[in-house]
């Protein structure tokens, strides 16, 4: 794999990752309930899902 390039991964799994991730109900439960930033949630989601895959 060069550098830059998306490493393999399982398309349907990721896609209902990222579902999952970003469902309203588990926002609302990270800002209300823990107390989290948007801040926060965005930049764990790129992490997992942007830098994550470029490793």
């Amino acid at each position: 794999m060069e550098r830059g390039e998306a490493a393999a991964i399982n398309e349907p799994v990721i896609a209902d990752i990222i579902l999952a991730a970003t469902a309203p109900p588990l926002y609302a439960f990270q800002r209300q309930e823990l107390g989290y930033n948007r801040e926060r949630i965005v930049a764990a989601l790129r992490r997992l899902f942007i830098e994550g895959m470029r490793t």
